[in-house]
């Protein structure tokens, strides 16, 4: 080996070292934030992304369409932190049982991946950071938390029972003061706004606990404007169908989906 190269080589080695180690640093958050996702809205957001992505909700019923996203270390006014120390992911103690009802509540929307992926991104980006917590220090408990918070939070059942039907849209201050009503504590919201429709989605809602999982006020404060659900008199769309897609719609919509199938063909044609 060069000596040239051996200063590269240490510093190399020491950056691995310092990842493997998640850095020997102090993890500092405030919150556990559990999130459950409106698939409806997400398989919207995917689509809008690519109108060819396929989403996974054929074997769902309406009251399954709240899911688990996460369940994620924060610090209120950050979005973070995140992928705080090297971790390894299995699901091998969890028999054929606990994986079926794991993946009825933890489901991957995207058709063409798997719910395992899913678990092992939010184990490996989120739950890398909680392992200091009893109750979330290795993947087997972090994902059963999960699953225990979503069989405590049945959301779908909370907003029926408070008259908040998906189908129609609402101030938040509804929404978020229904859950409330049932769970005692405020909750914290993030919504879509699709620019095409100028309207806002209802995408997920965020329960939070303090680090002894005691169920807490939650206001996290930091938004990006496109997850803004607005001010408790704004109103928030709650669909009970998949978004149609802006070019879907309507006479001017037919004519642009006929314009983006026939280029798309064209396209086809001459690069294949």
């Amino acid at each position: 080996m060069k000596m040239q190269h051996f200063p590269l080589l240490v510093f190399v080695l020491f950056i691995t070292l310092v990842y493997l180690n998640g850095g020997n640093r102090t993890i500092e958050w405030d919150v556990i934030v559990f999130t459950q996702q409106w698939v409806l809205t997400y398989c919207h957001i995917f689509r809008l992304t690519n109108e060819t992505h396929k989403c996974n909700l054929q074997t769902l019923l309406p009251e399954q369409y709240w899911k688990v996203h996460g369940i994620w270390p924060t610090k209120v006014g950050t979005m973070g932190p995140n992928d705080c120390k090297y971790v390894n992911f299995t699901i091998d103690r969890f028999n054929r049982e606990g994986r079926h009802y794991l993946e009825k509540m933890w489901t991957h929307i995207d058709a063409k991946n798997t719910s395992e992926q899913l678990w092992k991104n939010e184990w490996m980006k989120h739950g890398s950071c909680s392992l200091e917590i009893e109750q979330l220090q290795d993947q087997y408990y972090y994902l059963a938390q999960g699953m225990a918070w979503w069989r405590d939070f049945q959301l779908y059942r909370i907003l029926e029972e408070q008259g908040v039907l998906p189908g129609a849209e609402y101030p938040l201050g509804n929404i978020t003061g229904a859950i409330k009503k049932t769970i005692g504590k405020e909750v914290d919201t993030r919504c879509y706004y699709d620019e095409h429709t100028k309207t806002v989605f209802l995408n997920e809602i965020l329960i939070c606990f303090d680090k002894n999982l005691t169920l807490i006020n939650c206001d996290l404060m930091q938004k990006k404007k496109k997850l803004d659900c607005g001010k408790e008199w704004d109103m928030v769309t709650y669909p009970d169908v998949v978004p149609q897609l802006y070019y879907e719609s309507g006479a001017t919509g037919k004519l642009l989906s006929f314009v983006h199938l026939f280029l798309s063909v064209i396209v086809s044609w001459l690069f294949n």
